[in-house]
């Protein structure tokens, strides 16, 4: 049943994604000084995942962490030439909702990754992704989401090849060099 959910989440979000939208953010993210992501709870560990994976191709990608200081305290380091993304699943967190407002006062693009045109976040975001989260349980299912954050990358690495690969390189041999892997 949990599996049968998660391949109907993402089918409704493949369905319902605007292609057109999805260019533009790929393009927003790539033109972009640097990419903030930002979410609480589940939306924390996406924002992460989406950080990374765009690391992975050359893009300078931060997650805000609500840890020591709040996301307020962490926006006036963001900038219009920037981009911030905001995952906002139910129940929407107040202090994801607030610093996208803020953000938006501030002129920073944002991209809302969320459950619904409706959710909280939307009415300050530049674009948006609907996903769809729905769980058996009372929590929100993650598998959409990855979908999404993997799409992204994906879109944004073919986009930016050469650059990609020349980072992954510059990487793997800094990683070698330094004794990271094992053959063992």
């Amino acid at each position: 049943m949990v599996a049968r959910q998660d391949v109907k989440n993402i089918n409704e979000t493949i369905k319902h994604l605007d292609k057109d939208t999805f260019r533009e953010i790929a393009a927003m993210m790539l033109k972009s000084s640097h990419v903030f992501t930002m979410g609480l709870g589940i939306s924390a560990v996406m924002a992460k995942i989406l950080a990374y994976s765009l690391n992975q191709v050359a893009i300078r990608a931060t997650p805000l962490i609500h840890d020591y200081e709040t996301f307020l305290e962490q926006l006036p380091f963001i900038t219009p030439s920037d981009v911030l993304v905001a995952f906002s699943f139910p129940p929407y967190s107040k202090g994801t909702v607030d610093a996208v407002k803020l953000a938006h006062r501030q002129k920073v693009p944002i991209v809302a990754i969320t459950d619904k045109m409706t959710s909280p976040v939307t009415f300050a975001s530049s674009k948006m992704i609907p996903v769809r989260s729905q769980n058996l349980l009372f929590t929100n299912s993650f598998s959409a989401i990855s979908v999404v954050i993997n799409a992204l990358a994906t879109e944004i690495g073919v986009r930016n090849r050469s650059q990609a690969t020349r980072v992954a390189k510059k990487v793997d041999r800094i990683m070698e060099l330094s004794g990271h892997y094992t053959t063992e």
